[in-house]
């Protein structure tokens, strides 16, 4: 049986990922102007975007079992 609810928690995941990806992709499109400003290689830059990937990928999946697992419990109550 499908839930609206399912949906709901689908949109709102989705956009919380959307928001992350945004703001992970920021540094690269500007990274002329931070280099300048705080005077810091052009490769710290980089890793700022690095480390959102590396971190991400493998705490996405205990992230969404942990949705899942509170979305399940809170319909049996």
């Amino acid at each position: 049986r499908l839930y609206k609810r399912r949906w709901l928690i689908l949109l709102i995941f989705v956009l919380y990922s959307m928001s992350n990806a945004m703001q992970w992709i920021q540094y690269s499109i500007i990274s002329n102007i931070v280099t300048r400003y705080y005077a810091v290689d052009s490769y710290a830059i980089s890793w700022t975007s690095m480390v959102y990937m590396i971190t991400y990928v493998p705490l996405i999946f205990p992230a969404s079992w942990f949705l899942d697992k509170m979305v399940t419990l809170r319909s049996y109550v």
